[in-house]
């Protein structure tokens, strides 16, 4: 069996191109796009991103392993519990088996976007002026906040603990 294929999948806000200097490096590896962000309707629900990014997988040749961050962390194990058939392995970066989004939080992102991107980048990046952080303001923007309120009631919806073990 070859090496798994490196499948990355951003968080709440975030795209594709926050894996940009990955995939550059790893040849074949693919960066997903959770529905909303980029094409289609943003999703508010971990089945949706989970059944979304297995139907992507489907054409993705195998072995595959599951990068994902935050949300994207949360589907990459929603998936392996509902689809094992496309998971050979998982990396899991800042993500949890529930992911509680205050409602502080939500009410930012709503009321003043700008401030909840600012608090998102600053927790992220060492340097909010770094080449990255700037690409993670972008993604964030062209979402804005209907996709970042979906992002938010996805990880709202996330319910993972008591099934980790399937």
């Amino acid at each position: 069996m070859s090496a798994p294929r490196p499948i990355f999948t951003h968080g709440s806000g975030g795209d594709h191109r926050l894996w940009s200097l990955q995939t550059a490096r790893l040849p074949g590896s693919v960066a997903l796009d959770l529905p909303g962000h980029g094409e289609g309707a943003p999703a508010t629900h971990i089945d949706a991103l989970a059944a979304a990014v297995g139907a992507a997988l489907e054409d993705v040749p195998g072995p595959r392993a599951l990068v994902g961050h935050s949300l994207g962390g949360a589907v990459a194990l929603e998936l392996a519990i509902v689809r094992p058939e496309l998971v050979d392995g998982l990396v899991i970066i800042s993500s949890a088996g529930r992911l509680g989004i205050p409602d502080a939080t939500v009410t930012r992102a709503a009321e003043d976007f700008a401030a909840e991107r600012e608090r998102l980048v600053a927790g992220s990046f060492a340097d909010p002026a770094a080449p990255m952080a700037r690409r993670a303001r972008q993604a964030l923007d062209a979402g804005g906040s209907r996709v970042l309120l979906a992002d938010y009631a996805a990880c709202r919806s996330v319910a993972l603990l008591g099934r980790l073990d399937a």
